[in-house]
C-alpha cells in the first residue's frame, strides 16, 4: 500500500495536478462501485433493529456506514489532496492557499454528483473534514508528512467526522441529510434512541479526531528527527570529505615541494658529470657519463609527470605495466598473480607516473580482496579494444556488495579502514586521459576492473 501512494506521489510532482485527479477520480468510480452491494447489509441492520428494538443494531449498522462512507470519500480528498501539493510544488508563491484548489476538487466532486445523482449532498461532513485535515495535514504537519502518514491522518479525520451523520442533534446545520444516514436517525428516534446516537456520535467523533491529533504530532515529530538526524549525517560526510580532500591536498603539496627539491640536486649531478664527460679519456667513462646523462633526463621527465597532471608523454603499454609492477612492494603472499600483455599493442599517450598508480592501487585492491583465501588469484591483462587499449585487473576474492557499488567512487569510503581515496583518483586519472573505468563485481566470486584508454 505504501508503495502504491509513493508512486501516486510521484506522479504527481512529476506531471502535475492533472494525472493524479484522473487516476484518483478512476479509484473513486471503482471503490463506489466496489462498496455498492454493502449498502444492503446496512438496511438489514436497520430492518433488525426496528423488529427487535435493540439500539445496538442501530449503531452497528451506523459504524458500517461510517466505514463505507470513509472508504468512498477517500479517493476523492486524496485527489484534490494532492492537487493542491503540485499546484504548491509548481508555484512556491502560493504557499497555504494551494488548499483552495482541494476544497474547490471535493466541493466540486460532491456537487457534480449530487447533481446527477439528484441527490442531497451532506455539506456538513464534508466541511469538516476538510477544516480538520487542512489544519492537521497542512498547518499542523508543515510540509514534513509522507504520502501515507497523510493517508492515515485523512482517514482518522473522515472515521470521526462522518459519525457526525448519525447525530440527530446536528441534522439542522446539514449533516446526516444522505439516504442511509435519514433512515438511520428515523430508526432511532422510532426506538428512542436519540439521545444515545447523539452521545455516540459525538464521543466517536472526539475520540477519532483526538487520535488524528495525536498521530499528526508523533508523525511530525518523528520525521523531524529523522531530517535532524540525515541532516547530521550528510553534515558528518561533509566534514569528512572537507577532512579528506584537505589531507589530499597537503600530502600533495609537500610531494611537490619535495619533488621539486629533486631537481637541485639533480643539476648539481648534470654539471659534474658534463665537467667528469670533458675530463674522461677512456671511452668507457664517457659511456658511463652518457648513461647517468640519459638517467637525469629521465629523471627530470618523472619530475614533470609528478609535478604536472598534463605532462604526457608516448609509453608502450608494457613499459607501463613494468613499471607500475616494480612499485608493488615484494611481500611473499599466497596469490599468484598472473601479467598477460598482448604483443604488438599500440603505445599510448599518458602521464606514465599517474597512470602507474592507477594500477597500482587497483592491483592493491586485488591483492587484499584475496589475501588469505586458498586459491587466491589475480589477473592484469591488456589487450587491444575498438580503437582503444585495455587494460583489466580480475581477482577471485570477496567482491563488493551490490548495495556498495555505487560507493565505490565517494571520497574516503572504505571497508577496510584506509583512506578511501584509491579508486576516486583511479576514476580521476583515467578520464583525465580521455579513458573509462568499469567495475563488475560479485559477492564470493570475485571483482574486474576494466580500464580503457585512447591509443596513441
Amino acid at each position: 500500500m505504501a508503495s502504491i501512494f509513493n508512486r501516486l506521489l510521484k506522479l504527481n510532482n512529476n506531471s502535475g495536478f492533472f494525472w493524479p485527479l484522473v487516476a484518483v477520480g478512476a479509484a473513486a468510480f471503482l471503490v463506489r462501485w466496489w462498496i455498492e452491494p454493502y449498502a444492503g447489509l446496512i438496511i438489514y441492520r436497520v430492518g433488525e433493529g426496528i423488529t427487535t428494538g435493540d439500539s445496538g443494531q442501530l449503531i452497528l449498522a451506523g459504524g458500517l456506514l461510517v466505514g463505507l462512507n470513509s472508504a468512498r470519500g477517500l479517493p476523492v480528498y486524496l485527489g484534490g489532496l494532492l492537487a493542491g501539493e503540485a499546484l504548491a510544488a509548481r508555484y512556491p508563491g502560493w504557499g497555504r492557499r494551494t488548499w483552495l484548489l482541494t476544497l474547490a476538487i471535493v466541493l466540486g466532486y460532491y456537487g457534480l454528483t449530487a447533481y446527477l445523482e439528484r441527490t442531497s449532498t451532506e455539506w456538513g461532513t464534508t466541511i469538516v473534514i476538510l477544516a480538520l485535515a487542512g489544519f492537521l495535514i497542512l498547518w499542523q504537519g508543515q510540509g514534513r508528512l509522507r504520502t501515507l502518514a497523510k493517508v492515515v491522518i485523512l482517514v482518522e479525520v473522515m472515521l470521526g467526522s462522518y459519525w457526525l451523520d448519525l447525530t440527530p442533534m446536528l441534522a439542522w446545520a446539514g449533516f446526516g441529510r444522505g439516504e442511509l444516514s435519514t433512515g438511520i436517525q428515523l430508526a432511532a428516534e422510532f426506538l428512542q434512541a436519540g439521545d444515545v446516537f447523539d452521545f455516540v456520535g459525538m464521543g466517536f467523533f472526539i475520540l477519532l479526531i483526538l487520535i488524528a491529533v495525536i498521530t499528526t504530532r508523533l508523525i511530525v515529530g518523528y520525521t523531524q528527527r529523522i531530517r535532524d538526524m540525515e541532516e547530521v549525517k550528510r553534515r558528518e560526510d561533509e566534514l569528512q570529505r572537507i577532512k579528506l580532500a584537505a589531507v589530499e591536498a597537503r600530502v600533495v603539496q609537500e610531494m611537490h615541494a619535495l619533488v621539486h627539491d629533486l631537481k637541485t640536486p639533480l643539476t648539481t649531478v648534470r654539471g659534474l658529470n658534463s665537467i667528469l664527460e670533458m675530463t674522461a679519456v677512456e671511452p668507457r667513462q664517457q659511456e658511463y657519463c652518457r648513461h647517468i646523462d640519459q638517467a637525469v633526463d629521465q629523471m627530470n621527465a618523472m619530475i614533470s609527470e609528478i609535478l604536472f597532471e598534463d605532462a604526457w608523454q608516448p609509453t608502450g603499454v608494457e613499459d607501463l605495466v613494468n613499471y607500475a609492477r616494480a612499485q608493488l612492494i615484494p611481500e611473499k603472499t599466497a596469490q599468484e598473480l598472473v601479467f598477460n600483455i598482448s604483443p604488438d599493442l599500440p603505445r599510448i599517450r599518458v602521464n606514465r607516473v599517474r597512470l602507474a598508480r592507477v594500477l597500482v592501487n587497483v592491483l592493491q585492491n586485488a591483492l587484499k580482496a584475496t589475501e588469505g583465501s586458498a586459491g587466491g588469484r589475480v589477473i592484469l591483462e591488456a589487450y587491444r579494444g575498438d580503437g582503444e587499449v585495455m587494460l583489466a585487473v580480475e581477482d577471485n576474492g570477496e567482491g563488493i556488495p551490490a548495495a556498495d557499488m555505487d560507493l565505490i567512487w565517494e571520497a574516503g569510503y572504505s571497508t577496510r579502514n584506509t583512506s578511501g581515496l584509491g579508486l576516486p583518483f583511479v576514476r580521476r586519472v583515467v578520464e583525465a586521459h580521455g579513458g573509462r573505468v568499469h567495475v563488475t563485481s560479485q559477492e564470493r566470486m570475485g571483482t574486474r576492473v576494466e580500464i580503457s584508454l585512447p591509443e596513441g
